[in-house]
């Protein structure tokens, strides 16, 4: 497993780029479908991780990003339980849930799992961009810090202690932001976005929260926030008995059963 992939060299050939940035499918391949669908003319789609687990489809996730040409993706810490076992005491889940979802992945899929990195870096116009699912506690470890469900610029910069990037794109916390100040600590204007679970509804029940980021003579990023029906996703959980379901149903995805 590499901790850095560098892709910078993707970026050579043309003047400007527009990359879809999706985040916290999470075994949801009705949204990923969904979202693909307002993607399907970027030149990269990059996921910032959680491919997988809460929902009920984390192999069909897997099985249709694999046929994406023009994908990458970093490790979430829900790919980080399925290759080095459950042990987050404060996570919602289950020891039983987090079972079902390691049986549901085919070999294969798991063996891709284990080729992905922790991060993805690039340049554009000389400007650094880092790409992660949240911040790690310590820079070379895998597990990721506690969540600040109630960010700030000056609060963001200590969590990702470890990252002095202009542009830092993560996931994990699933309501989605967006940060920046034109002079930190270290007198450099640096913006921190959270485009939003693509996957977990919930605050909003049938929301997709996805976004663009465009790269020509500047970079800016586009959030994208729509509606689609996950009633389909829900009966998925029924049907197949998932652990936990009822409350996975009402907490990530807004029904009442």
């Amino acid at each position: 497993m590499k901790t850095v992939l560098n892709i910078t060299n993707n970026f050579k050939n043309k003047d400007s780029y527009v990359l879809g940035i999706i985040t916290d499918i999470h075994g949801n391949d009705k949204a990923l479908d969904e979202a693909l669908k307002y993607l399907k003319d970027c030149d990269y789609i990059i996921s910032l991780g959680d491919l997988i687990g809460i929902g009920p489809n984390s192999n069909e996730v897997l099985n249709r990003v694999r046929t994406l040409d023009n994908f990458y993706t970093v490790l979430g810490n829900h790919e980080r339980y399925l290759l080095f076992g459950f042990n987050n005491p404060l996570s919602c889940l289950t020891l039983d849930q987090q079972k079902f979802t390691e049986d549901s992945i085919s070999e294969e899929n798991k063996e891709y799992v284990k080729n992905i990195p922790l991060e993805i870096h690039f340049e554009w116009n000389n400007k650094t961009i880092c790409i992660l699912h949240y911040a790690r506690r310590k820079y070379k470890e895998m597990r990721f810090k506690l969540i600040d469900h109630n960010p700030s610029y000056e609060r963001l910069v200590e969590l990702f202690e470890f990252h002095d990037q202009d542009y830092i794109i993560y996931g994990h916390e699933h309501v989605g932001s967006f940060f920046d100040n034109e002079n930190d600590l270290n007198n450099k204007h640096r913006y921190f976005i959270n485009p939003g679970s693509t996957g977990c509804p919930c605050p909003v029940k049938d929301e997709l929260r996805f976004g663009k980021l465009y790269l020509d003579e500047s970079i800016r990023f586009e959030f994208i926030n729509k509606q689609y029906d996950s009633s389909d996703v829900v009966k998925a959980m029924i049907d197949k008995n998932m652990p936990n379901k009822e409350k996975i149903i009402k907490d990530f995805y807004k029904y009442s059963l």
